[in-house]
Order: structure tokens, then C-alpha cells, then sequence
């Protein structure tokens, strides 16, 4: 550092001004600069020689960065490696950079198969499976292997997250955990100790922040009952207003809870449905709908009482709100009829206007026969329906969307294994599509759920829009391309 000072001393002085000498350079670089300095030149020509010796002088002097490297090999491989034709369409797909669909259908066979890639293919995979490994994790560990696990740690863009899964143990360290892993935590164990966790909430709720409470109130949603409600009421008369509005919400999945039951008390009084007999033949219904909220502490309880919608009256809104926040069964067992029936009295001017409702409450409680019922019975059902089935079951009822829904009906179709859909199916998908201008990474999603029977008659199918029939055409020969190399993937394992 005092050589430093020195050159630089001397260079805005001037060397008319101030001479260098030998002594201001280390020992070891005092032999050279004597030879400089005897030279026969200018002064400033000296001193810019001392200059650059001094440079190299000290940057040959640097020692190299240190790398701290892991002292360790990849464990051998105990699975199988991907067959020849396996990693070429594998190298492939990397090569065309832009078919990510098929990298995970190739991801997913490698995985069902329990096989690993080479050693040679994991740089090029590490980077082109980039999503692969930020989204899915534990399917991405699945394919590299050992060898691949052990190059992860070299690089920080290489890094595999480890898929977080909270248990319930006691030892869990509570005051250093951040809110994701207390919550995480919480709802761990409410699957298998729903009292401990509302005990272990209400051991710390005094000391936590508005902000944190209603974090962790959230954790209660997981297997949710009656034995929550005392807190939850408690927690609802607090000062602040997002705790307040929290616990109400959570109290209103709470099939028997108090405010629940307020809430269907007030509906049987508003909507009568009465089955009137004549002449001991004939059945007719009565419906007759009118608020009766005579009781206004519904507006406390969450239940908004002016309607936001110019097109809605306050009453129309009021049980909307009601019948969203009921439990379906509610209908059968107060009414006296079947879910049949009541979807169908739903239907009926009196109570059309709230069928919307009705889905959303089957929604909110998860019943699942009341979503296939009103699914069969209604001409365009909400898609959010089709959440509340069984994955197994899905597929059976999105046929009912395809016209009026088609981005619902066809996210129902797909399948975690591309099981594949039939000619027909995958020609109805195709028409309900065609119209559309979805991008050519839409259709390479859902080609790879197409059976390649559709490959002759592809052609077939083409759009009465004479501009569409031009992007149609690029868009079918891209869903050949796609089924056949899916083929080939199925093929090469």
C-alpha cells in the first residue's frame, strides 16, 4: 500500500519534481528497478518502467480463489440408465428448446420406469429442465440419479429445492420457524391432532400480531369442527378487523356452528317450498321467496346488506349470501326433499336467479352429490363443480363444459398419467377448439393427451374461417408432430 501512495505521489507532483528511489520497492523487485532506473532515458519513461514492474509485480503475487469443495464422490447408482433410444429423443427434445410439454412427459416415463440418465446427458438436462427442476422438485431428483444429486451442489442455478413437508413433531422450534413454516407446522398437525394444534395456537396467540394471527388462523381450515368454535367466536370480537373478518369466514365452514345455523334459520324463514296436492291426484309446488331478516345481527356475522350490483336488489343479495354460506344438505333436510328435486326447484323462475349461489355452497362444502346432480341436471353448470369430484371421476362429467367451457372441461380431461382420449373425444376437444386462436404451446399441453388414431382424420377437421383455416393449418401439422414424437418417447424406454 505504501509503494502505491508513493507512484502515485510522484505522479501528480511530476518527476521534475520528485525522484523515485530503490528503497520504495520491495526487496525482491529491487534488482529490476536498479536496472531500470540506470537506463539511459527520460525520467518519465523510468517511471512509468517502475510503474508497470511494480504491477506485474504485485498481480503475480496474488494467490489463486479458493473453492471449497465438497471432499466427496457420487454415490454408485442403483437404478438402471435410460436406454440408447431414450436419451437421444431426450437429447432431442433439448435440442428443440421449446416443448416443454414433451420434456415432462419424457421426465414422467423415465420416472414410471425407474430409470436415471447418463452421467453425459445431466449437464444439458440441468439446463434445459430448468422448470422441471424449480416446480417439481421430487420428480426432477427422481431421473437424475445419484450423479446428479452430487453435481447439484456445484452450482447455485443447480440447486434442488427440497419439497418442505411439516410433521408434527414437538421438538419443532417454534420461535425461530417463519410464519410459511409455523403455519406449514399448524396444518400438519390438525390432520392428525386438530385439538393439540388449536391448543398449541391458543399457547401463543396473545404475543403474536394482528398480521400473524390471521396467518395462523388460517391453519384451522384443515379438518375444521365444532370443538374450534369458542375460539373462533372469541376471536371474532377482537378489535382488529382482518382477525375479525378471518374467524367469521372460518366459522362459516363450520357445518352446526352458531352463526351457520342463524344463517339457515333466516333462509327457512324467506324461501317456502310447499307441495300442495289436488284432487289427491295431481302434486303442485309453492315457492315463495321473501327475506326475513328480522333478526339484523346477520350483518355482523359477515352478511353484507347493500347489494354492490345495480341489477341485484339488497333483498336478492342478502340470500345469495345466505344460501352460498349454507351447507347443501340444508336443503334436504328442511324441505323434505331430494337432491333430485331441489336442483330442479332451483331451476324455476322463484329460485333461478340463485343457482349460481347454490353452486358456490356446494363449492365451499366440497358435496359431491350435489355436484354431480346439478351438473346432469343443468345445461351450463359452473366449472368450479368439477373441483369439488373426485380426479377419477372428473373426466366422466367434463363433456358437460365442453361447449360453453371448454378451458374447464379440458383441464378436467387431463390426467397426472396423459391418459389418453379417444377418437371421438379428442375430435369433439379439437371442434370445441377450432374457433379459437390459442398459441401453439396450448395445443402442445393437451397433444399429448390425443390417441394417434385421430392422425388420419386430423385433416378433417378444419375451421369455416377462411383466415383461420391458414392457422389452423400450421396448428394441426405441430399436433402430428407432437403425437409422434410422443410415440416415440412411449417406444424408447
Amino acid at each position: 500500500m505504501q509503494l502505491k501512495e508513493t507512484l502515485v505521489n510522484t505522479s501528480l507532483l511530476g518527476t521534475g519534481k520528485k525522484q523515485i528511489s530503490v528503497s520504495d520497492f520491495p526487496d525482491a523487485l529491487q534488482p529490476e528497478i536498479t536496472k531500470v532506473l540506470g537506463q539511459n532515458e527520460d525520467n518519465e519513461t523510468k517511471f512509468l518502467k517502475t510503474c508497470a514492474a511494480a504491477f506485474n509485480y504485485y498481480r503475480s503475487g496474488i494467490e489463486p480463489i479458493k473453492i471449497e469443495v465438497a471432499a466427496n464422490v457420487a454415490e454408485d447408482e442403483t437404478l438402471p440408465f435410460c436406454k440408447y433410444e431414450a436419451v437421444r429423443v431426450l437429447d432431442e427434445i433439448l435440442e428443440a428448446k421449446n416443448y416443454d410439454s414433451l420434456l415432462i412427459f419424457w421426465t414422467k416415463r423415465c420416472a414410471e420406469k425407474n430409470q436415471v440418465i447418463p452421467a453425459q446427458m445431466l449437464v444439458k438436462y440441468f439446463e434445459g429442465a430448468d422448470a422441471i427442476r424449480r416446480a417439481s422438485p421430487a420428480l426432477f431428483k427422481k431421473v437424475i440419479g445419484n450423479r446428479g444429486l452430487w453435481l447439484s451442489q456445484f452450482t447455485k442455478e443447480w440447486t434442488i429445492k427440497d419439497v418442505v413437508e411439516f410433521t408434527p413433531k414437538e421438538e419443532y422450534d417454534w420461535e425461530t420457524g417463519d410464519i410459511y413454516e409455523r403455519v406449514g407446522h399448524l396444518r400438519a398437525m390438525r390432520e392428525n391432532d386438530a385439538a393439540g394444534a388449536l391448543e398449541k395456537l391458543k399457547s401463543v396467540w396473545k404475543v403474536e400480531n394482528a398480521n400473524t394471527r390471521v396467518e395462523l388462523l388460517a391453519a384451522l381450515s384443515t379438518n375444521i369442527s365444532k370443538d374450534d368454535e369458542e375460539f373462533l367466536i372469541a376471536s371474532s370480537n377482537e378489535k382488529s378487523v382482518k382477525v375479525k373478518e378471518k374467524a367469521l369466514a372460518l366459522l362459516q365452514l363450520i357445518h352446526n356452528s352458531e352463526v351457520v345455523k342463524t344463517f339457515e334459520t333466516i333462509l327457512k324463514q324467506s324461501i317456502e317450498i310447499k307441495q300442495r296436492n289436488m284432487l289427491g291426484i295431481i302434486s303442485r309446488i309453492n315457492i315463495e321467496v321473501k327475506l326475513q331478516a328480522g333478526d339484523e345481527s346477520i350483518y355482523k356475522m359477515g352478511i353484507d346488506s347493500l347489494s354492490v350490483n345495480k341489477q341485484k336488489t339488497d333483498e336478492t343479495y342478502v340470500l345469495e349470501q345466505l344460501i352460498m354460506k349454507v351447507p347443501p344438505v340444508f336443503w334436504t333436510r328442511e324441505y323434505n326433499f331430494t337432491i333430485t328435486e331441489m336442483v330442479k326447484f332451483f331451476e324455476r323462475p322463484e329460485l333461478d336467479k340463485f343457482s349460481q349461489a347454490l353452486s358456490l355452497a356446494v363449492v365451499r362444502f366440497k358435496d359431491t352429490a350435489w355436484a354431480k346432480e346439478i351438473i346432469e341436471q343443468t345445461d351450463y353448470p359452473d366449472g368450479l363443480l368439477l373441483s369439488v369430484l373426485p380426479k377419477e371421476e372428473r373426466r366422466q362429467y367434463a363433456m358437460k363444459f365442453l361447449k360453453n367451457n371448454v378451458d374447464t372441461a379440458i383441464s378436467a380431461l387431463q390426467t397426472e398419467n396423459y391418459q389418453e382420449w379417444d377418437v371421438k373425444l379428442t375430435r369433439d376437444v379439437l371442434l370445441a377448439l377450432i374457433e379459437k386462436s390459442y398459441s401453439k404451446s396450448y395445443y402442445q399441453s393437451i397433444a399429448l393427451y390425443m390417441s394417434p388414431a385421430i392422425l388420419p382424420i386430423i385433416k378433417e377437421v378444419s375451421p369455416q374461417d377462411e383466415k383461420m383455416k391458414i392457422y389452423w393449418d400450421g396448428i394441426s401439422e405441430e399436433i402430428e408432430k407432437l403425437i409422434r414424437f410422443k410415440e416415440i418417447i412411449k417406444t424408447a424406454f
